[in-house]
């Protein structure tokens, strides 16, 4: 049983995906040749197919647009798949800004990117590319918050799956991925220069079971509107049954 991931070696993955991403330059140059060779060298999959298309298109005729273009902006947001096998997938948002000018008003870019590493030694690719269009009216960094905001209607809140849910009357489904579900690592941390007792070793085990028991959502819950709403036929039809 594996406990941690050694903060190092995270740190390095982090500077790895963040460097795969950055690597607009290629993509650029790519674009502005029609150059597929260098292109697939950055890009694979669906990505790579409407690259490729757009490159013949634009060989016919130079006016139409090019594909999404992989901006230089600031990386908001960066999921890594919890996965000790290949291929592992990644998904990042990129945020770009552009300042007012006096013909254009500032504006905000986010460009979300799906990357996958097929084996150890071989570079993220982007396989999805797409801008997002947010439609923002509250923002909120407090999981609490978005369950009520979520329970009055006011769209999706996409929490942990460690923040307790038995107050609100909503239904619980599992956020995946290729039918597998998002994960974050959940790590224990000591000194490696000191031994480990045997009752943290206990301990880690157990709380590791412990954690495979509850946090995993096989199938949507029903929200407690509709469980009340059951019991409520349930006992109609028992009283129904009696008389």
């Amino acid at each position: 049983m594996q406990y941690t991931l050694p903060l190092k070696e995270k740190q390095i993955q982090q500077s790895r995906l963040e460097a795969e991403a950055r690597k607009e330059a290629t993509v650029k140059n790519a674009d502005s040749k029609f150059d597929d060779k260098v292109i697939k060298t950055r890009m694979a999959g669906p990505a790579l197919a409407d690259r490729l298309a757009n490159y013949t298109i634009r060989k016919a005729n130079p006016q139409l647009a090019s594909s999404i273009a992989i901006p230089s902006g600031e990386i908001t947001v960066n999921l890594p798949q919890a996965s000790n096998t290949w291929p592992r997938t990644v998904f990042t948002v990129l945020v770009s800004k552009a300042a007012a000018t006096k013909t254009t008003k500032a504006s905000t870019t986010y460009t979300a990117l799906m990357l996958i590493q097929d084996d150890p030694r071989a570079n993220y690719k982007v396989n999805y590319a797409m801008t997002l269009e947010p439609n923002i009216k509250f923002e909120s960094r407090a999981p609490h918050t978005l369950l009520a905001m979520a329970e009055s209607g006011h769209g999706v809140a996409i929490i942990p799956s460690a923040v307790r849910m038995h107050r609100y009357e909503l239904r619980l489904v599992v956020v995946t991925y290729r039918g597998q579900p998002l994960r974050e690592l959940l790590t224990i941390f000591w000194d490696r220069r000191r031994p480990l007792p045997r009752y943290a070793t206990a301990f880690c085990e157990m709380l590791a079971e412990y954690m495979r028991a509850v946090f995993p959502i096989s199938r949507p819950s029903k929200s407690k509107v509709d469980i009340a709403g059951k019991r409520a036929a349930t006992q109609g039809t028992r009283r129904d049954h009696g008389r």
